[in-house]
């Protein structure tokens, strides 16, 4: 049995299988499924899938920007018969529209997060107690204004403001990560179809407090 060196933690050796799975990558999004009369069209369920599972963090996301530039979600298993006999057609999953991507390491710890509102933008984490705790408190202002829109049937503003505080955490990932150089670079960039690659566009992610972050938000 071979071990080999994670370069994650200091004097730790991991069992090969597992240094090659050190990081996984979950993308939440919207899953197309079709109706079961094929006339009313398709519908839409929101779904978090594990994509990939690497032994580094750029290697994983090396991967992800692959699934996302040839759109080859594995959102279908393949041992799985999709075909209804009784609806005659087969009800297996369409598409996939990724919304947000993070990245956990095996102890299911938040290493970085990313967003496909625009390309794939990487959130730069938040690394100074003051920024996380004003982050925090925004956090729980928009939630308690989206239950005051609730109770009042206001519930698409409601389920924008929730957006809007799900998205700040998204900044929030675990410490011993949040300073590493390799996310801190890999938080610069970004990854368009049209550009092909990924490439440093430190003014889309970059926030040293959060009153940018919530510029940010409100331009979004």
């Amino acid at each position: 049995m071979n071990f080999i060196h994670t370069p994650y933690q200091n004097g730790v050796a991991l069992r090969e299988d597992l240094f090659h799975r050190q990081f996984e990558i979950r993308v939440t999004g919207m899953t197309e499924y079709p109706e079961d009369d094929p006339i009313y069209g398709t519908y839409y369920l929101e779904e978090t899938l594990t994509v990939c599972e690497f032994s580094t963090i750029s290697g994983a996301v090396e991967k992800l920007v692959l699934l996302y530039e040839t759109d080859s979600w594995p959102i279908r298993d393949e041992g799985e018969d999709y075909y209804d006999s009784d609806l005659g057609h087969d009800c297996g999953p369409r598409s996939f529209s990724p919304r947000f991507a993070q990245v956990y390491d095996r102890q299911n710890r938040r290493v970085l997060c990313g967003d496909f509102s625009r390309g794939l933008v990487w959130f730069k984490p938040l690394t100074t107690p003051q920024d996380i705790a004003t982050l925090q408190a925004k956090q729980c202002s928009l939630r308690e204004e989206a239950a005051f829109e609730s109770g009042w049937d206001n519930y698409s503003t409601a389920r924008d403001l929730r957006a809007q505080a799900t998205r700040l955490e998204m900044y929030l990932t675990d410490k011993r990560y949040a300073c590493l150089p390799e996310v801190q670079n890999l938080a610069t960039r970004r990854y368009t179809p049209e550009s092909g690659h990924l490439w440093r566009d430190p003014g889309i992610v970059y926030c040293s407090s959060i009153r940018r972050v919530s510029k940010q938000l409100m331009s979004a």
